[in-house]
């Protein structure tokens, strides 16, 4: 790959210029923000698994090829769970 996380996709990229997204899910449209999990230890436990990734190379040796990146997903204009509401 030539560009670097978060420009090699384009959505990674608008997001870390903008985390305000709309989202269509079912044919609906909700107006989130989207947040990188930057701390790779709460990354794996979302993931249940470590976020590195790792493949063998042709000498054997196990190699880093790269990472998943965790995003989470607020939905906006709605009262957090648990908050009191107004």
């Amino acid at each position: 790959m030539d560009k670097m996380f978060p420009y090699d996709k384009s959505w990674t990229a608008n997001v870390a210029r903008d985390p305000a997204v709309r989202l269509k899910i079912g044919g609906k449209l909700y107006d989130a923000t989207v947040v990188l999990v930057a701390d790779r230890a709460e990354a794996a436990a979302i993931l249940g698994t470590t976020p590195e990734m790792w493949e063998k190379g042709p000498d054997g040796q196990k190699r880093l090829v790269g990472y998943m990146h965790v995003y989470r997903v607020f939905q906006r204009n709605i009262p957090e769970f648990g908050s009191p509401t107004p």
